[in-house]
């Protein structure tokens, strides 16, 4: 099998990359069929009410009022932000609310470990952005902290293993 450059790589390439494994879903954005939408409920969150696990499974689902969950401070490297750091609440609101890769992600929380009082390992899958175009979906592990009972810092990994070991 012949090498080729980065520029020719297709998203299929690109998801075998970023994946390890090719779990490329699409090459352009999703159709929509309006015949079979069914939009999400959106539910008010009174987040003095929530815990942290409650809290980390909102924000990776975007269920809500999610901004006001997260500090001021806060620091993430997510798949929506293709495992860039982006620091910032506004920066971060953008980042995960504006451009292509937020209208391709979504996310679902399956299960959420407490580690201790203010970290916690939500585990699940997304649906996310390719640089190169397209799509993919796959395992998430996020490893999220809190301070002050507001997210502080949230890193996304591959496996569980990775997450524990990043912890500090």
């Amino acid at each position: 099998m012949e090498e080729r450059d980065a520029a020719a790589r297709g998203p299929a390439e690109e998801a075998q990359e970023q994946l390890g494994h090719g779990s490329l879903i699409g090459t352009g954005p999703p159709r929509l069929n309006l015949d079979r939408v069914v939009l999400p409920a959106r539910t008010a969150i009174d987040s003095r009410e929530m815990d942290i696990s409650e809290r980390a499974k909102a924000f990776h689902e975007h269920d809500g009022d999610w901004p006001s969950l997260l500090h001021q401070d806060i620091e993430v490297r997510l798949l929506i932000t293709f495992e860039q750091p982006v620091t910032g609440k506004d920066n971060v609101v953008k980042a995960l609310t504006e451009g292509r890769a937020a209208n391709l992600y979504t996310g679902s929380v399956s299960s959420v470990e407490l580690l201790d009082d203010s970290t916690v390992l939500a585990s699940g899958s997304a649906r996310y952005a390719l640089h190169g175009g397209g799509f993919a979906h796959g395992a998430a592990f996020w490893l999220d902290e809190f301070e002050d009972g507001l997210l502080r810092r949230s890193r996304v990994f591959r496996s569980r293993e990775d997450a524990l070991s990043a912890r500090h």
